[in-house]
């Protein structure tokens, strides 16, 4: 399957997504959602993928909405875009075969949700986390903030959107938010060993039931 904004390989039963844009990296548009929910669509009809794996590349794993899309819609189609967003995402909560999200770095806003919706989570030690659309007086909306409350304490989820502050990868292990944390060289490996033990002990088809 071809994409524009998603490289995508699989072999021996686990596929691996790796979100990528040559002009503006890893951010966040209406047609990389649509490409989300066609890559979910494959995967789960491809009897060949157990496990799908989600990355980005080099320091950035997904950082948040394109704003010069956002300035220029009018509100009905700022609404359809929110609609397809959280279509997107929801795909993947849905999803019946595992996911990882292999996290290389940089995880804000949209890329954050995106993270938060895989089933696991492996970081290495340079990433990051956070809402940060107060620097851009964006409201924070969606379910960004509903994702989060799944892992740590109100307190701290309202401090990181109403701050637009980070958590840095140890942060983000000791609060829940991450499965494990590695070196950067590790991280690909680790993940591909995740999914490899998910092949092994579990059958992929009924995991998350």
């Amino acid at each position: 399957m071809d994409f524009k904004t998603i490289s995508l390989f699989k072999e021996a039963g686990i596929a691996v997504a790796k979100i990528t844009r040559e002009d503006e990296c890893k951010i966040f548009h209406s047609l990389l959602f649509k490409e989300l929910m066609k890559l979910v669509e494959w995967v789960e009809l491809d009897a060949e993928v157990d496990v799908l794996i989600i990355t980005g590349e080099g320091d950035i794993f997904a950082d948040g909405v394109e704003l010069s899309e956002m300035i220029e819609m009018h509100s009905r189609r700022s609404l359809i875009f929110g609609d397809v967003r959280t279509a997107a995402f929801r795909s993947i909560e849905k999803m019946r075969k595992p996911t990882i999200a292999a996290i290389n770095g940089l995880t804000l806003g949209s890329g954050c949700e995106l993270a938060l919706c895989c089933d696991m989570r492996i970081a290495n030690e340079k990433a990051q986390f956070g809402r940060p659309e107060l620097w851009f007086n964006i409201i924070s909306g969606f379910k960004g903030k509903q994702r989060f409350l799944k892992f740590i304490s109100t307190n701290r989820v309202e401090e990181l959107v109403y701050t637009g502050g980070l958590l840095d990868a140890k942060e983000a292990l000791k609060l829940g938010l991450v499965n494990c944390v590695v070196g950067c060289d590790e991280l690909m490996n680790k993940a591909v060993h995740a999914a490899k033990n998910m092949q092994t002990y579990g059958h992929v088809d009924v995991m998350k039931y």
